[in-house]
């Protein structure tokens, strides 16, 4: 009961720190390209403004860890546009596994966690993104608030 309500205290204060004002344009939709090989993208809009890579880590654990498995991800996250900013949020991102069931990213059960942030063009922002539960993730999906979701294949470790 106390992480969820840290969750949505902190989810709360994000959503209202991620409040500019500003309206975003619709994202175009556009046909998906496909890959079936690890760390390329699955689902990628033609005209994306965001390139995400996603390898599995092992797990190590963050301040909210409670002791039960979970799984871990290290995701990159570059922005490509030449004049748009992207926002990257934990909460953006959610984990498939091998059997197609999808996990929601817990804040804080991982260390290392991807921050909340506003990437300019042409920067980059790395960390690892966590989830309940021992299984193998093999995609990650990046749904921004504004925008078009990506999603990739997790590049198993070596």
């Amino acid at each position: 009961m106390r992480r969820l309500a840290v969750g949505i205290a902190f989810a709360a204060v994000l959503g209202v720190a991620g409040c500019s004002g500003e309206e975003a344009a619709p994202a175009q939709a556009t046909a998906p390209e496909q890959s079936a090989v690890p760390g390329a993208p699955v689902s990628q809009e033609k005209q994306q403004d965001v390139r995400i890579t996603a390898s599995a880590t092992p797990f190590v654990p963050g301040v909210l860890d409670q002791g039960a498995p979970a799984t871990a991800v290290l995701v990159l996250v570059e922005n490509t546009s030449a004049d748009k900013v992207v926002k990257v949020n934990p909460l953006y991102f959610s984990i498939t596994d091998s059997e197609g069931g999808k996990h929601s990213v817990e804040l804080g059960l991982g260390d290392d966690q991807i921050g909340a942030d506003e990437l300019q063009p042409g920067e980059k922002i790395e960390g690892t993104i966590a989830a309940e539960g021992s299984f193998t993730a093999a995609k990650v999906t990046f749904k921004p608030l504004f925008g078009a979701n990506v999603t990739v294949n997790v590049t198993p470790t070596q």
